[in-house]
């Protein structure tokens, strides 16, 4: 499904950082937890659209692992 392809998107690295960064923040918005330890890993990517996507995917995902990662 989408969610399956977003995330694939937010782990290739070759993938472009804007898409990379939409991939993730559209994975947090609709809570997809397969995702999850993918996007607490995005927030510390080297290119900042890509960990500025992922918190703020993490901001919707919500929950205590989002929580623990942001705080």
């Amino acid at each position: 499904g989408q969610e399956a392809d977003a995330a694939r998107l937010l782990a290739d690295a070759a993938a472009p950082n804007g898409i990379r960064g939409a991939a993730a923040e559209y994975l947090g918005a609709v809570r997809h937890p397969p995702s999850l330890d993918t996007l607490v890993a995005a927030t510390k990517d080297a290119d900042p659209a890509v960990a500025a996507g992922a918190i703020r995917g993490l901001g919707r995902f919500g929950g205590e692992t989002a929580r623990k990662t942001l705080t």
